[in-house]
Parts: structure tokens; sequence; C-alpha cells
């Protein structure tokens, strides 16, 4: 692994994970949720604000910035897959 692939995959495990509360039904996310429970929390309490709308709670897993090098999660894992692809 080189040195800049290193630091890629430092600054991927680095990310400061959040959660966000979403319904395709409202306005699009505003809160990041520093934890799990929170986010199901506050899921729950929409729901029982807004009877029959869906209550989405998803997990921030990379980021992508234009300009920028750095790899998501999602890229390296697709990375790591197709370099395993080659190896076989």
């Amino acid at each position: 692994m080189s040195e800049q692939e290193a630091l890629k995959e430092k600054q991927v495990k680095d990310m400061k994970v959040f959660w966000l509360v979403w319904s395709p039904r409202g306005r699009l996310p505003s809160k990041k949720h520093r934890d799990r429970e929170a986010a199901m929390t506050e899921a729950l309490r929409l729901s029982e604000v807004h009877p029959g709308r869906h209550f989405y709670v998803m997990e921030m897993i990379g980021w992508e910035m234009k300009g920028s090098e750095t790899l998501t999660a999602a890229q390296a894992k697709r990375q790591d897959r197709a370099a395993e692809k080659r190896a076989s």
C-alpha cells in the first residue's frame, strides 16, 4: 500500500459518523445526530407527529467534495473489491 493510499484509508477511518432522519414526504434533514439511538428516538417522535409518513434513519458512511482526493468509505470498498477480482 502506498503512502497516499494509507493516508486516504486513515481519513476514512477517522470520519466522524453521524445519523440523519429523513422522510420522502418531508423537508431535507437538517439535524446531525451523533449516535444511532438519538436518531431512532427522533424518527419515532416524528412518526407520532406525522402519522402515515415513513421516517428513515441513515448513517453517514462517506463523503465527497469536488476537488478532493479523499475516498469515501463506499469508494474504498469498491476499489478493494475490484482489486480482489483482478487478483483472482
